[in-house]
């Protein structure tokens, strides 16, 4: 019988990882939040215009600054979508990455200025390929994600010597969890949203890594899980 157990490591704000975990039951899992969230108050255009997401954080940061008022909001994923549309919006899916949003916003032909509620870090470049097409973006950052140090029991985690899967949504989690994870001993097996994630790995050894198939969520929990399994027949 294995004696270590894998131990699923998950390290966005609590009710997004807690979520995440109820989607992988069949194992422990860790939550140490690495980011955050804090809204800001960014001075925003009068009109309300069609709002851009790139995650649910925008979603809730933007409510707490205005209601919405019935207009469309373009939205990188599924999971961010229904965050808008439960918040009142006229949600679209681009289901994929910054691309895809990009590309659902110009084959929508908008033609009024847009909103992009975001954080203040953020990769991609949205606003800048959405101007470069000739879309008006008005740039509006309504939420900040502030570091925190891993806890004691995910440092313990890392200390001990079973394996350890590390879900990471983002370059700047991937950055930041690669860090905290430097000099651990237990074997490290993280699971990437995308190649740019992975891109911003650095320092830490790994004993396995993992790129999901597409960059969502579900897909995410489909990669989590064939790693698991790879783990127990192991």
């Amino acid at each position: 019988m294995n004696q270590n157990p894998p131990v699923l490591l998950l390290t966005r704000p609590q009710e997004a990882s807690e979520r995440f975990a109820g989607c992988v039951p069949e194992i422990s899992a860790i939550i140490s939040p690495l980011l955050k969230i804090e809204p800001l108050s960014p001075i925003l255009p009068e009109d309300p215009l069609p709002l851009v997401f790139t995650s649910a954080n925008g979603v809730w940061a933007f409510d707490q600054l205005r209601a919405a008022q019935g207009q469309v909001a373009y939205c990188v994923g599924p999971r961010t979508a229904q965050a808008a549309r439960d918040a009142g919006y006229d949600a679209m899916s681009a289901e994929g990455a910054v691309d895809d949003l990009v590309a659902l916003i110009i084959g929508a032909a908008v033609n009024t200025p847009l909103i992009y509620a975001c954080g203040r870090v953020r990769a991609g470049d949205l606003d800048g390929k959405l101007r470069r097409a000739g879309w008006q973006v008005h740039t509006c950052e309504v939420y900040d994600q502030i570091p925190q140090d891993l806890s004691e029991t995910a440092r313990q985690v890392l200390g001990q010597t079973a394996p350890v899967i590390l879900p990471l949504f983002s370059p700047r989690t991937a950055a930041l969890m690669s860090a905290g994870a430097d000099g651990s001993t237990a074997p490290l097996h993280p699971v990437f949203l995308s190649e740019n994630v992975a891109a911003a790995w650095c320092g830490s050894a790994v004993t396995g890594q993992t790129i999901a198939a597409k960059p969502n969520a579900s897909y995410m929990v489909e990669a989590v899980k064939q790693v698991l399994a790879s783990l127990s027949s192991g």
